[in-house]
């Protein structure tokens, strides 16, 4: 069945910590009123749960009232809604509920305890795990490939995940788990998902056979969410106290994503910018969405009575659903781009006119600083250091000093990709070995301490 979107709503952001210039659609079914007096009106609610790149939405569509209805799946696309059904469906109930949509337009999802694939124009078509492996088959996601993801529950009771790659299912079990579940795949066929054992849950990423675990730190339980193109990892924890935060892991670093004033936060996706989107619960109670970048929250659908994200595309944009107090609605935004953040990295090396030297024989070190990052380091400090009683000093910048125990130049701002040098030319009064450093310093925040100082060392003879 295709309807026509209501007429399309246009709502500025509101922002939790950022401002966004961007605008939403509103994805909705029109109500069915009854006919002939009968008094009577059909709900029809939208909930969208995926977009591909293409900005194809795929979702639920629940109508109905009360257990008089059901539920099909719906696809969007430019405009036009068309709802499907997975066939024979069970005593006259309907549920179809789509999961994921890839590039080119397939659908996977659940539907009545097995899953389903819907490619394009066609009707779906069930996806069971085969013969004694499967009772209950659950897709996840599936990637541009047409590798489709899920987990199924077995036939004594346990959950395994999947990869079913045309006719060829294999089956996914984390080490020593009792039960396994997989929620999501990305482009280079790595999997997602969690699994539990006697210690809780725990995340994994599993790469040609080989499971990573991953557990947050001080983390009671660890959920994975999603996996984009790059390998990230987006997911949930619960600590001790219960309660739950998102976070996003990398080569096997953790960052918390908590949005302010938020009781408990959640994820849906992560699209290949690192853009995560999800929901989070404030401290009345009330459900609102968000997408955070590097840090920043904000939240898509203003005045919503509730509101989640769903999923991201590799183009920014976002869907979701929320509740406008008379029922559910969808919504997709326009795309937003990542927001840019600058960062700071001063390195430096240290060079000398020569490794050994005579007695009060004259040497230069030469020091260079480089800004690797994207944005301007302020109150530069480059600061030479040597044994004071051992050397005397022949020439220095006019820019740096020495204080009785280091040789400070005061280098002042250099912008992302500047470079300086500093040479001073000192001569020395006993023979022997010396370490000679070089240490750079900046008053803004330095993503990468490790690289700040460079050590040399001279000989000095007779």
């Amino acid at each position: 069945m295709k309807t026509k979107l209501l007429p399309l709503l246009l709502f500025a952001f509101v922002p939790l910590a950022h401002a966004l210039d961007t605008a939403f659609t509103v994805l909705d079914i029109p109500d069915y009123v009854y006919p002939n007096g009968a008094n009577m009106t059909m709900i029809h609610g939208i909930s969208p749960t995926a977009i591909n790149d293409s900005g194809q939405v795929a979702g639920r569509a629940d109508w109905g009232n009360g257990w008089n209805g059901g539920t099909n799946g719906f696809v969007e696309t430019n405009g036009t809604v068309t709802e499907f059904s997975v066939p024979d469906y069970i005593n006259n109930i309907r549920i179809t509920l789509p999961t994921a949509i890839n590039a080119s337009g397939q659908i996977v999802g659940t539907s009545y305890g097995s899953g389903f694939i819907k490619n394009n124009n066609s009707d779906p078509s069930r996806i069971n795990v085969p013969n004694e492996y499967g009772y209950i088959t659950l897709p996840t996601a599936i990637n541009d490939s047409g590798l489709v993801a899920g987990s199924f529950t077995g036939n004594t009771g346990e959950s395994h995940g999947f990869v079913k790659n045309g006719g060829t299912y294999t089956i996914l079990t984390a080490p020593n788990a009792t039960n396994t579940y997989v929620t999501g795949i990305n482009a280079s066929g790595q999997v997602v998902g969690h699994f539990n054992d006697s210690a809780g849950y725990h995340g994994f990423v599993e790469t040609n056979g080989v499971f990573t675990t991953l557990t947050v730190p001080n983390a009671t339980n660890t959920y994975t969410s999603a996996i984009n193109a790059s390998g990230q990892v987006a997911g949930i924890f619960s600590d001790n106290v219960g309660t739950i935060n998102g976070f996003v892991e990398q080569n096997g670093i953790f960052t918390t994503l908590t949005a302010p004033n938020a009781t408990n936060t959640y994820t849906s996706a992560i699209n290949a910018n690192g853009q995560v989107v999800g929901f989070f619960i404030d401290n009345t109670g009330s459900t609102h969405d968000y997408i955070e970048q590097n840090g920043i929250f904000t939240t898509l659908v203003p005045n919503a009575v509730s509101s989640k994200a769903t999923g991201i595309n590799a183009n920014g944009q976002v869907v979701g659903v929320f509740n406008d107090g008379k029922k559910e609605r969808g919504f997709v935004t326009v795309p937003i781009s990542p927001v840019q953040t600058t960062t700071i990295d001063l390195s430096t090396t240290l060079s000398q006119s020569s490794s050994r030297v005579k007695i009060n024989e004259n040497l230069t070190y030469t020091a260079t600083v480089i800004n690797n990052g994207t944005g301007a380091a302020n109150n530069v400090a480059l600061k030479f250091m040597m044994p004071p009683r051992w050397t005397n000093y022949v020439s220095l910048p006019s820019d740096c000093v020495f204080n009785g125990t280091l040789t400070v130049c005061n280098v002042g701002s250099l912008t992302a990709g500047a470079t300086v040098q500093r040479a001073i030319t000192v001569s020395f009064q006993k023979r022997g070995a010396i370490s000679m450093g070089a240490l750079v310093t900046t008053d803004s925040d330095d993503s990468n301490l490790a690289n700040n100082m460079s050590r040399i060392i001279t000989s000095i003879t007779k």
